[in-house]
Order: C-alpha cells, then sequence, then structure tokens
C-alpha cells in the first residue's frame, strides 16, 4: 500500500506491476502481498545475488539495488530494491519490492524493447548495488542512475516510492519482533515454510510420476523470425518436478530472449495454481521444482544479448507450454491458454499543448484468462506472467493523465475458445492521441499463435493490432513485438 500510493508514475500507482515480499537472512521467501507471479517465484534468486556480493558487508541501514538479467534478475525494466532487518544486531529478514520502471534508458523510449540488438541498446544495467550506506543515502551513485534515465522527476518519485514501501516493510518487522521476541517469530517463519514444504510434497506426489512433453509457438522475435518453437519436457518423481525446456530455439538477435530467473519463474508458476490455495507459496513450495533451460536458448540467453521482453515474451510461452505438457497429468487443474501479453502498446511523445514530454505504460487492452474444469476464463487477465494482478486504468484517469482519447474499451464478445467452460473474452480498445504524435513500442505475443483449447475445448482468436487511418478507413496491421508512429 506505501507503494501504491506514492508512487509517480501510473505503470506502479494504477497498474500495480509490482511486487512486494519478506524474505528471511538466508534468503528464502517467508511472505509476500498480492504480486505478480513471475517476480514473487524468482525474486530470491537476484536477493540472493545481492547478498552474495556485498557478503560481510551488510549493514544496518543499508539500501541495495539490482536490476541487471545477468545478475539473476528477471529483466532489466525490473529494479529490485532490498533493504536488510536487523534487531539487536543480528540479521533477520529482508524487505524487497521490485518495481517495473516506465523508461531506463533504452535507445527508444520504453523499457520493454523487442528491437535492442544487445544488452547496450535495451537499457542501464545497474548490478548489485548499495545506495544507501548505513542509513546515509549515497547521492551520487543515485544520481548516476536517474542521470540515465528518462523522465527522471517521475522516476525518482517511483525510487522514493520503492524505498519508503521497504522502509514499512523494516518498521513493521520491527515491531512484530518487538512484540514477540525474536525467537518465537524466527520459530514461526521455520515452521511456516516447514509446512508449505510438506504440503507441497504431497500435491506432487498426487501427480502420476511421469515425464510429459509438448512445444508451443511465440509469434515473432520482433526482426524475421516466426512462429518460434519452445519444447518443454515435465518429469515429475515422487515429490520433485523436473522442468527442461531442451530442445527450443536458439537465443534470438532481439529482446525477446528468456533470463535465468525468467525461466526458473516460467517453471514454478503453474504448479503454484495447481496446488491447494491455502498452501502459502514461499520458499517450501519452489525447493520441490527445478527448472533447466540451456544457455544460448531463446529460454535463457547468453551474454549480451537482449532480454528485455523476458518476463511476457517468450516467458509467457514458456509459461503455457507446461499446462499444455501437465493436461495429460491433472487435466483437472490445468487451466487452457491465456493472453500472452495479448496486445501491449507504450506510448511516447510531446504533449503540443504543454511543450511536456510524456509517456505511458498500462494493460487496459490484455486479454483473456483460459478456463478450467468447473470455471470459464476471467475476461482481462493481460499477461500469464501476471495472472490477473495487474490492473486497468479508469479511462477517465488515463484520459485525466496523458494526452489520448479511447474511444472505445469494450469487451470483445466472440473471441474466446468454446467448449464445456469458455475461455474469458478479450478487450476492444481503440486509442487516439489528441495532442501530438505518439511513438508507439509494442511488446505481446499470442496473435499468430493464440490460446489453446484443453481436453476439446478450442483456441481464442489471438486478437490483433492495427492502426486505422480515420479519412480512409484503412488499417494498417501491425506486429506484436513493433515499433510505429501514430
Amino acid at each position: 500500500l506505501t507503494l501504491e500510493y506514492t508512487a509517480w508514475t501510473s505503470i506502479l500507482a494504477l497498474a500495480h506491476d509490482y511486487s512486494c515480499a519478506i524474505y528471511d537472512a538466508e534468503p528464502r521467501q517467508v511472505a509476500m502481498a498480492d504480486a505478480l507471479p513471475i517476480h514473487t517465484t524468482s525474486m530470491h534468486l537476484v536477493l540472493a545475488e545481492i547478498a552474495t556480493t556485498f557478503e560481510g558487508a551488510v549493514n544496518e541501514g543499508d539500501v541495495f539495488m539490482c536490476n541487471a538479467p545477468y545478475r539473476a534478475n528477471t529483466h532489466v525494466g525490473d529494479v529490485v530494491t532490498a533493504e536488510p532487518v536487523f534487531v539487536d544486531g543480528e540479521h533477520l529478514f529482508w524487505s524487497v519490492t521490485k518495481g517495473h520502471q516506465l523508461d531506463i534508458g533504452a535507445f527508444i523510449p520504453s523499457s520493454v524493447v523487442a528491437a535492442a540488438k544487445d544488452v547496450w541498446q535495451e537499457g542501464l544495467h545497474i548490478p548489485p548495488l548499495k545506495i544507501h550506506d548505513r542509513g546515509e543515502p549515497r547521492e551520487d551513485v543515485i544520481d548516476l542512475y536517474l542521470s540515465n534515465l528518462r523522465y527522471r522527476d517521475l522516476l525518482q518519485g517511483d525510487l522514493l516510492a520503492q524505498l519508503g514501501s521497504i522502509g514499512k516493510g523494516r518498521a513493521r518487522l520491527e515491531e512484530l519482533v518487538a512484540e514477540y521476541g525474536a525467537d518465537e517469530v524466527m520459530t514461526y517463519v521455520d515452521h511456516i515454510i516447514d509446512y508449505a514444504d510438506r504440503r507441497m510434497a504431497d500435491e506432487v506426489r498426487a501427480i502420476p510420476d511421469g515425464t510429459y512433453e509438448s512445444v508451443a509457438w511465440a509469434d515473432s522475435d520482433g526482426k524475421d523470425a516466426t512462429n518460434i518453437p519452445i519444447k518443454v519436457k515435465v518429469t515429475v518423481d515422487d515429490d520433485k518436478i523436473k522442468v527442461d525446456y531442451s530442445g527450443s530455439a536458439p537465443q534470438s538477435p532481439s529482446g525477446v530472449n528468456g533470463t535465468f530467473a525468467t525461466s526458473q519463474g516460467a517453471a514454478a508458476i503453474p504448479f503454484m495454481y495447481y496446488i491447494d490455495p491455502d498452501i502459502p507459496h514461499n520458499h517450501g513450495c519452489f525447493k520441490h521444482i527445478e527448472a533447466y533451460a540451456p544457455e544460448g536458448t531463446i529460454c535463457n540467453a547468453k551474454y549480451p544479448a537482449a532480454t528485455c521482453c523476458a518476463t511476457t515474451c517468450p516467458t509467457d510461452t514458456m509459461h503455457d507450454v507446461v499446462n499444455k505438457a501437465m493436461a495429460a497429468a491433472v487435466p483437472d487443474r490445468v487451466v487452457a491458454g491465456g493472453a500472452r501479453a495479448a496486445n501491449m502498446p507504450n506510448f511516447a511523445g510531446v504533449d503540443e499543448r504543454t511543450g511536456e514530454d510524456w509517456a505511458a505504460m498500462f494493460f487496459n487492452n490484455g486479454g483473456g484468462a483460459g478456463a478450467c474444469k468447473g470455471t470459464d476464463g476471467w475476461p482481462i487477465l493481460a499477461t500469464l506472467a501476471a495472472m490477473g494482478g495487474l490492473k486497468s486504468l479508469v479511462i477517465e484517469q488515463l484520459e485525466l493523465l496523458y494526452p489520448l482519447l479511447a474511444d472505445e474499451m469494450a469487451v470483445e464478445p466472440d473471441s474466446m475458445g468454446l467448449g464445456e467452460w469458455i475461455g474469458g473474452p478479450g478487450i476492444r480498445l481503440a486509442l487516439r492521441p489528441i495532442a501530438g504524435s505518439a511513438e508507439v513500442v509494442t511488446f505481446g505475443d499470442g496473435q499468430q499463435n493464440p490460446p489453446h483449447g484443453v481436453l476439446g475445448g478450442t483456441p481464442g482468436i489471438g486478437g490483433g493490432h492495427y492502426v486505422e487511418n480515420e479519412a480512409t478507413g484503412e488499417r494498417r496491421y501491425v506486429s506484436s513485438t513493433g515499433h510505429y508512429e501514430v
């Protein structure tokens, strides 16, 4: 709530593209808020990288930052801020947020740039970095960060919101320990992780042992490749699951590549919703899932490949293909295909009325969720990476904040897959700039390879993305990983 109430950009304050979680000192995930699965199934990896980098130099009052994809982070747009929590000189917890930034200094105004050829085009890479030292801000380091970004004031506000959020987390943890004592609190930490471990083991044992395989296709790498194969082999053995993406396509020459962190997240997320929802999603669950994606493939690119689209493209497809494979094992729990980042543009321009730069990233045009046994799909999922955790901006807020007019935002009634239970319908969204041109950068998937059906259900329509000439009615169709001007 601290982050939501104090963030300066709509991507955090209104769209909620962030996650907050508590880790112990090891670090093991202990608890999280209503967060984005692609973040919370992998954030322990980048936190461990921070802790290892600063081993022996983690002090009370320190604050750390990292966004580097090749240092166990998801993608360059996700900035992690982490604060250790000490009580009586003992390091007990970490308070951590991950927030998707509106801009990170890429060669075009977006933090999700399919056109990026390498790490130097996709934006600023921040290795584990100390930005507060024993309670004192390192203003020179913070200034270096902000000087490499567009929209400096907005992103300084978002950084302060993230720091305020983890500061609130630290303060509340200190209050908890003061009330109950460190020994009692840490005993409960151990027990809640052990409880999730036992429950997860029972859930996995209920899945028939065996090897389950499937293949899915990502639409495009934003360059020349289309219908890019992503293969998976899921092996269930007693209480262990191994998810292997061997045989998938080689890494792409664009920003449509996965990272080590997103490969771990894509493998884990489906199993988190197969299990009883009463089981807390903490370290006790994750230890039962092992993921492997060969380095140099689109699922786990090798440096210096760009990976700025990683959280959704190709990771949504990597998530989806696990569901396709597991439909043979647990059909009553598997969800049919859902929107894989759908048709998501972000906008940038100069407002001719004021002369000010503006930019916007929001998720109102996200597609629907797949159905599963016993229930239809939700209308707005936005992306498998978030599984409904992202929010749609209220149209009045969208038009108040940006020089855009929404001609239409409506449910598309015939877009879903059909079956005994039907998929969630997609959304038709029509926008126009009203005070100057808009530069548009798109990231998404699932137009050419639409959401699949399960157990005889039909696929959804997949959607489309076009620019319409109002005078002639002519439509210019655009790739889901494109770059154009309106």
